[in-house]
């Protein structure tokens, strides 16, 4: 049935608002994924334009290591992409597909189940005020490379699943308000005729050292603020005259937020920016030592850096 099928959610959705905001790459990826993706759907939608001359599917493949943060990132380009182009589309719509119940234990039941499933999506974007956001996580689950199958004898099940969303795909191709955002482990594991349709192929990595600390900080703070835990004390000014001193008063002194008021602030870890000015030469404050543990959880998922900060509080 559908729900078991796909989750569907209007856009944009209170459950995605923070989505976006939790996203933590050394470079600018979200952005540029967004004003790809937004550029791409605003040319499409010019009235007049021969579709048929353009080999644009609006399929947006983001590939990498378990616990990059790519099915977060989906979910939050669509969340964005519903309010920047909501002068072109007043309503929007989140399609979740759960690629899990697309394998049927039936033979020739999987290809029904994407047959089913594309059909309602389909309809849903015949409307051309309504944008249609489908995401579809671990893709290698429907779209298994046919040749890999063939060769080893496996089951043709997963090449009718696989031939099955293909015609799906070039079905919604014709709909210019649809876009496609799919993730994977397992780039090799994909069909090439999938992959050869695919606009947009883009390497999410594990998070660089600046993204960990970013994150810790992110955590850190938020516990403090909820009085989780004991935040460490205002950092102390850096010495009167220093560069490092001079730097942040041409920035109207971002550490402001620790001078006393009638209502004492929480206390807070640097940025990283106020961390390399201000305290590079004092190796015992606190956004210091968390600089040093970030550097030694490179090559980390995003899932797990996450959790370390409620292990840290639970043991410690």
């Amino acid at each position: 049935d559908e729900p078991s099928q796909a989750r569907i959610l209007p856009l944009p959705h209170d459950a995605l608002k923070d989505e976006w905001n939790s996203l933590v790459y050394g470079e600018r990826l979200p952005s540029q994924l967004l004003r790809y993706l937004s550029r791409m759907l605003v040319v499409m939608k010019q009235p007049g334009l021969n579709l048929s001359l353009f080999n644009w599917n609006r399929l947006c493949l983001l590939h990498g290591p378990p616990g990059s943060g790519k099915s977060t990132l989906c979910r939050a380009l669509a969340q964005k992409l519903s309010i920047r182009l909501s002068a072109m589309y007043p309503q929007a719509v989140l399609v979740e597909v759960n690629t899990t119940t697309m394998l049927s234990k039936y033979f020739g039941e999987s290809g029904k189940l994407i047959t089913s499933l594309f059909d309602k999506i389909h309809g849903t974007a015949q409307s051309s005020t309504t944008l249609v956001c489908v995401v579809i996580d671990e893709i290698e689950t429907i779209a298994g490379s046919r040749e890999k199958a063939n060769a080893g004898g496996e089951c043709s099940d997963g090449v009718r699943a696989t031939n099955q969303l293909l015609t799906a795909l070039d079905r919604l191709r014709a709909l210019p308000n649809v876009v496609v955002l799919c993730t994977s482990n397992l780039l090799g594991a994909i069909d090439s005729a999938f992959l050869d349709r695919v606009d947009i192929k883009q390497f999410v990595p594990s998070p660089s050292q600046p993204a960990i600390y970013n994150i810790f900080r992110s955590c850190l703070n938020a516990l403090v603020v909820d009085t989780a835990a004991e935040g460490p004390p205002c950092p102390s000014s850096p010495r009167e005259g220093s560069p490092a001193t001079d730097a942040l008063q041409q920035r109207a002194n971002p550490l402001a937020k620790c001078e006393s008021t009638d209502e004492p602030p929480k206390p807070s870890i640097a940025t990283l920016e106020e961390m390399q000015i201000a305290y590079h030469d004092q190796p015992q404050a606190a956004c210091r030592r968390l600089w040093a543990i970030a550097r030694k959880c490179e090559g980390f998922s995003g899932r797990r850096l996450r959790r370390l900060p409620i292990h840290g509080l639970a043991m410690y």
